[in-house]
This record gives structure tokens, sequence and C-alpha cells, in this order.
């Protein structure tokens, strides 16, 4: 497969929900999987959930930038490919949730968009933090690139993070402006 050369991040916008459900949808597919719920049910489910998700990530996390990622190979069309969840603060850079399109997993854009988020944490001395689940294949990405478990689980969750003392993956930004 081949790599997606270009990306952009922009704003989450209200013409966006469809788009949203669906890359939220494709990250519970699994789950959903091992269930033998209807489509009615499921639907319900992932209505549920994201409706919850966001409800929480908005009120713990004032400020948090919502935004879509879109990629290109040729950097002339564009599609929306994913959404990065990004919660300043004053100590670290927290990723609240970084999700693309199956499609384009394995193709180096999770790489530059963490890349970029570590180059901006590293410029300003600052952390860059993430929960995963325990079982989540993408833990295999953020320990490739230097993130460790920070503290004992949280339910299903493990705190990680990479901290600025470690080397930045300056220039994996490409195209675009870091976060």
């Amino acid at each position: 497969m081949n790599a997606l050369r270009h990306w952009r991040l922009r704003p989450v916008c209200p013409g966006d929900e469809a788009l949203l459900r669906s890359i939220h949808a494709s990250t519970r597919q699994a789950q959903l999987d091992a269930t033998d719920w209807s489509q009615t049910q499921r639907e319900q489910f992932l209505d549920l959930q994201f409706r919850a998700q966001r409800a929480h990530y908005e009120a713990h996390n004032p400020g948090a930038e919502h935004m879509v990622v879109e990629a290109s190979d040729d950097g002339r069309d564009w599609s929306a490919v994913g959404r990065l969840w990004l919660h300043r603060r004053p100590d670290a850079l927290h990723v609240l949730d970084i999700a693309l399109q199956p499609e384009c997993c394995g193709r180096g854009l999770g790489t530059r968009l963490l890349g970029s988020v570590m180059d901006r944490a590293a410029g300003s001395g600052r952390v860059v933090s993430i929960y995963v689940e325990q079982g989540n294949p993408a833990r295999r990405l953020y320990e490739r690139l230097g993130f460790v478990p920070v503290g004992p689980p949280l339910g299903i969750h493990q705190r990680m993070a990479w901290r600025v003392s470690q080397e930045p993956f300056l220039g994996m930004g490409a195209a675009a402006a870091p976060p």
C-alpha cells in the first residue's frame, strides 16, 4: 500500500457530522463484530457512544481542538480520512482521540500526524500524552514512536507519554503545519 504523501488538518465544522460518525463507527467495528446485535441495535449503540464521547471530551477538556484529517496522494485531490482531537495543556499536548479510516491505516499517516504533535511538544517543552485501550493495535505505533506507559492501567486504558527529552520527530509534518 502506498504512503499518503500529503496531509493537512482543518477544524471540524457543522457539516462534518456524518463523516465523524463514520470514522467513529470504523473504530468500533471489531467490538461490534463480537456481538450478535441487529443493525438497528448497532446503530443505536454507535449513536449513544458517539454522543457520550463528544460530551465527555467537551466537558472535561474545554478548548480542545477537534480537527478533520485530510489526505491526498497527489496534493490536489483531498479526502477527509480521519480526526484528531487535541487538548493543549500547559505541560502537555494531550491527544484525546486520533482515528483514521481503515483504508488509511498502515500508510504512514498516523506516524506523520503524531510526529507533528511530537515536534510541537518538543518545541514548547511539553509532553505528548494519550490514553490507549489495552488491546488497541495502535499501541504498537505509539511504542515505536517512543511512547511509554505512565502509571498503572486505568480500567481498560493505559496512559502513555512521549517526553520532550526524547528525540523530536522533526520533518515528519510534511505538507501540514503542526497542530
